[in-house]
């Protein structure tokens, strides 16, 4: 069995600073011992709400919400880390996601904190733009309903197009 982990961040992240070296350190400590149980699969974890993106599909159009959110539906059914060229190109794979999933789907579109963003050191030339696409629950994924076909085939294309990350 498979878990996802997340830790909400504290007012000071959320206002944009980084977090305590204490916090990184004691991170770096927790995901190294469960690399070493051969335990954890990834650590990515999501920028600020404030820099997020929340795209729901009501009928052909995409509505885009930007953060920073107080929270509404913080349910998350899977999730996706996918490698975009853009920020535009990252909104174009979270509609294709939420259309698979059918109407009323809502991706939140998270950029992936990197190594260089808790150092605070620029971002290298050529690096990939990770994000987590988090697929949010409905009444049918909480009721235990299978992941829609259209979204596993999405997906597949995904990982054969190096597209998908985890």
């Amino acid at each position: 069995m498979r878990f996802m982990v997340m830790h909400k961040v504290d007012a000071k992240m959320e206002a944009g600073e980084r977090p305590d070296h204490g916090v990184i350190e004691g991170m770096g400590r927790h995901i190294g011992g469960s690399i070493k149980q051969g335990i954890f699969l990834d650590g990515a974890g999501l920028h600020r709400s404030a820099v997020r993106v929340r795209l729901r599909l009501d009928g052909d159009r995409p509505q885009l919400e930007r953060g920073p959110y107080q929270g509404r539906n913080e349910l998350v059914a899977s999730f996706a880390m996918v490698t975009a060229t853009s920020d535009e190109h990252v909104v174009e794979l979270a509609t294709r996601l939420a259309a698979a999933g059918g109407k009323g789907s809502e991706i939140e579109i998270g950029p992936v904190v990197e190594g260089w963003d808790l150092t605070g050191k620029p971002r290298p030339a050529g690096a990939p733009l990770r994000f987590l696409l988090l697929r949010k629950a409905d009444k049918a994924s909480e009721a235990g309903g299978a992941v829609p076909a259209a979204v596993t085939a999405v997906l597949e294309e995904w990982k054969r197009d190096g597209v998908l990350g985890g």
